[in-house]
């Protein structure tokens, strides 16, 4: 069963997008991106949810309370200290005992909320399908 991180940012819409991008293409040199789920909403979307994602990166401020279960994302926008951030997200060891999995990684699924509407939309051959 693959694994569910959260990518989230204030609106749900840019730099999460951008932080995704980035995320996929490490998960993937890693040969781990068949082994994860991704989502992307806004903190104000899933700030009462995070329980519910096997990991949390967020690229925005999250209140104090929610701090120790999320892994700052804005390495991942500005590129200085993005080995740090890949390390940490390596540390969490989140996909340790998943099964294994030989989906291409041009099906990795992602499922983007939006405040006014849901849809998912697939990675199929680079491009997005919505």
């Amino acid at each position: 069963m693959a694994k569910k991180i959260l990518v989230m940012c204030g609106t749900g819409v840019a730099t999460s997008t951008i932080a995704i991008e980035r995320l996929k293409a490490w998960l993937e040199k890693e040969n781990s991106a068949n082994k994860v789920t991704l989502f992307q909403s806004s903190v104000a979307n899933e700030i009462g949810r995070l329980d519910t994602y096997d990991m949390v990166v967020s690229t925005t401020i999250v209140p104090d309370e929610k701090k120790d279960k999320v892994i700052d994302g804005v390495p991942l926008l500005s590129g200085i200290g993005t080995e740090e951030t890949y390390q940490r997200i390596r540390e969490e060891r989140f996909w340790t005992n998943v099964e294994e999995d030989r989906t291409p990684f041009h099906h990795v699924i992602i499922k983007k909320f939006i405040p006014t509407s849901s849809f998912i939309c697939m990675i199929k051959w680079g491009f997005l399908v919505w």
